[in-house]
Parts: C-alpha cells; structure tokens; sequence
C-alpha cells in the first residue's frame, strides 16, 4: 500500500490496517460532506427546483397513460438506431441542457469521481434519490446532468 510507503519513508510508525481504513473512510465522508455543500451553496434556488422536477412524479390526468417522471425517461437506454430513435436522444439532451447549472460547479473534481457520483444516479431508484437529504440528492443530480 503507498501508505505503508509513505509512512516507511517518513520513518512513522504505521498504524494497524483497521486504523488506516477508518482514516480513509473518514477522509472519504469528509470529502464527500464538504462536496455536497459547496454544490448546494452554488445552486440558484430556480435550478434546485429544476433538479428536483427530474424525480417528480408527473400529475395524474384522468384518461391518460402515466407519464415516466423525467429522470425515468432520461436513464432509459437509447433504442435501436433510427430517426426516431436519435430524435429521442435529442430531447434527452435538450432536457438536460435546460438545467442551468453552473460552468464550473464540478471543475476541481476529476472526470473519474463525476462519473462514480453518475453512475450512482444510474443505479438508484427514484425513491432512494429522493429520500437522500437536499444538498447530497442536488449533488447526485447536478453530476448527472
């Protein structure tokens, strides 16, 4: 491990493997609270609200088939290629493009921790985004779009 490393090479005695994975999971939770609310502070109240729109259920007209809620329709994979299909995706991305969040919202995170924060949205129903507090459920979200 390059903390063992680090240690050696400092001349430090090293802790016990248990002690160095609380350490880092303490430094992970840390990271990821202090993320979250510096996203939450960059957030408009009007793309909170827009955010938050993607995980609503849409209102129920009587006569008319239930509608997927936008996040629902925006995870679906694309179909199998064909204008309609492409035009889909098209409406995909516009709707994505209509949240206005700003340009450097994530510039200090690496590509590879936005997508872990994406792929969480990928995974999780919509009831478990929206039982997640607001500053981590606006977080996932805005790393989605």
């Amino acid at each position: 491990m390059k903390v063992y490393a680090q240690l050696r090479s400092l001349q430090i005695e090293p802790p016990t493997p248990a002690r160095i994975e609380r350490l880092i999971r303490f430094a992970q939770r840390l990271f990821e609270n202090q993320l979250f609310s510096s996203t939450l502070q960059q957030l408009s109240k009007q793309t909170q609200t827009e955010l938050d729109e993607l995980i609503q259920e849409p209102k129920v007209i009587p006569g008319k088939e239930m509608a997927d809620p936008p996040l629902s329709a925006l995870k679906k994979d694309p179909e199998p290629v064909g204008l309609n299909s492409l035009l889909a995706e098209i409406i995909k991305r516009q709707r994505l493009r209509q949240v206005a969040l700003p340009d450097t919202l994530f510039s200090h995170l690496a590509p590879r921790v936005l997508e872990c924060y994406r792929l969480r949205v990928e995974t999780e129903t919509l009831s478990e985004l929206s039982h997640h507090p607001k500053a981590i459920r606006l977080t996932l979200l805005a790393s989605f779009c």
